[in-house]
């Protein structure tokens, strides 16, 4: 038989500096096994944002999974049933990399991550640097740095080839709009579907935009009359609101590792 013997409920979304107390508080009111929390840790020894938490009985741990979608700060905190074989392995690998050893080697995604720093950031090409340091391709992450600092984000002393606002998907997230084109490309496969061909004729084109333009003004009726538009999946909802959380909470070098992690790994 396992050390943690229970129901378990596996936490995500936490924030970064999130506590076992900041824990406790979250599920205050309700019994925890002594010892019963365990904030879960990547191989690089840095806390992943989730947690396993350890209840007395049953009837504590129902009343736990209605906290779901409740937030610790800014963030909304998700519940799931886990087990206590899940738990032992957290601990496990918390231990086997403790957050007091040296900074290790970074996942590359951290790199990528840059995209989403503030535009207006004047440590962009500090952190940069600091992120070829932190990796053991130190001539390759150099020579990365070189270009992307010129093209991209500048330095102190010179403008970038391409403005930052370009690329810069920051105050994108902050103002809750699209961060890529994927809306124009849905029109277009859906346009494609109305032609019907790759190479159609005059009249069959003129059909088609007919066609569009009935749907689109079906669709502004819908919404003159209250009638939102279709919404996100599940899926990628909970993900806009979990990128727009980590934004919100902009803290350098952590946000990099958060933005990277979850872009590039989800």
């Amino acid at each position: 038989m396992g050390r943690f013997c229970g129901p378990v409920v596996r936490m995500r979304g936490l924030p970064w500096s999130a506590t076992p107390q900041d824990i406790r508080e979250f599920f205050n009111g309700l019994e925890i096994s002594q010892d019963g929390i365990v904030l879960a840790r990547n191989g690089d020894g840095r806390v992943t944002g989730e947690a396993y938490v350890l209840f007395s009985d049953e009837d504590n741990f129902q009343r736990a999974m209605t906290r779901n979608r409740e937030h610790i700060g800014k963030r909304y905190i998700e519940l799931f049933k886990s087990s206590g074989e899940e738990m032992e392995l957290a601990l496990k690998r918390a231990i086997a990399s403790p957050a007091s050893q040296p900074r290790p080697k970074i996942n590359t995604n951290r790199q990528r991550s840059v995209y989403c720093v503030p535009a207006k950031c004047k440590q962009l090409s500090v952190l940069l640097r600091n992120v070829g340091k932190m990796t053991s391709r130190v001539k390759e992450m150099s020579e990365f740095g070189s270009y992307f600092e010129r093209t991209w984000i500048g330095s102190p002393s010179t403008e970038p080839i391409f403005d930052k606002y370009l690329w810069n998907q920051y105050d994108t997230v902050l103002a809750r709009l699209p961060r890529s084109n994927n809306l124009v490309e849905g029109w277009h496969n859906g346009f494609q579907t109305l032609v019907g061909c790759s190479n159609p004729t005059r009249w069959t084109f003129l059909t088609a935009l007919k066609k569009e333009e009935n749907l689109t003004f079906s669709k502004k009726v819908k919404m003159s009359l209250g009638e939102g538009p279709e919404p996100k999946r599940r899926k990628w909802r909970l993900y806009d609101e979990r990128l727009s959380s980590i934004v919100d909470e902009y803290d350098p070098m952590d946000y990099l590792h958060c933005i990277g992690e979850m872009l590039f790994t989800s």
